[in-house]
């Protein structure tokens, strides 16, 4: 029964049905309360709808469980990082990052947020780094995306100055791990 739930929720979730698939992870819940993966999705499905207070309760409870998982910490930095409560998100990406410190998804994250508080020298360097081991790993994809950093930021450098473009561009990277389940049939 757990298995299909799960099979059923995850469908929803592909589908955009977030509310569906919450009341699916919320049955997986009754019967087994500590499942982190419920969890765990059930504050992704949360963060989806823009439930913010409500995804944060589900990373806290898996973070009072299981205080290195790094899924958690990661989902609790995102959730922060899209209050604007950017300080707080570095805290969850540094301690996701000292367990898995090679994770270009994470030194992604971590970069972004840097952005944001305006240190786009470092925030670079982490983009580099995620796109330097997404090409080691097999398990991660990344690929550039070019934002522009807010009108009052200092310059970050002359080799991020494009001379066409009047305001500095830095380079982002957007990671994700791959579906493994995909990748095997293709």
């Amino acid at each position: 029964k757990i298995l299909d739930l799960f099979k059923k929720a995850l469908e929803c979730s592909k589908e955009e049905r977030y509310e569906k698939a919450l009341e699916y992870y919320n049955e997986i819940l009754k019967i087994y309360p500590n499942s982190i993966s419920a969890l765990n999705n059930k504050g992704l499905m949360h963060f989806k709808l823009g439930e913010y207070k409500e995804a944060l309760k589900c990373f806290d409870t898996i973070l009072k469980m299981e205080p290195n998982d790094v899924e958690a910490l990661n989902n609790k930095g995102a959730v922060l990082y899209e209050l604007g409560e950017y300080k707080k998100a570095l805290k969850y990406y540094d301690e996701a990052l000292k367990i898995e410190p090679n994770n270009p998804y994470l030194l992604n994250s971590k970069g972004a947020v840097l952005g944001q508080l305006g240190y786009y020298e470092e925030a670079i360097e982490y983009f580099k780094r995620a796109k330097v081991l997404s090409f080691i790993s097999n398990e991660y994809e990344c690929v550039d995306i070019y934002c522009e950093p807010p009108i009052y930021s200092p310059p970050i450098s002359k080799s991020i100055y494009s001379s066409s473009i009047s305001k500095p561009i830095w380079n982002r990277l957007f990671c994700q791990r791959l579906d493994y389940s995909k990748k095997k049939f293709e």
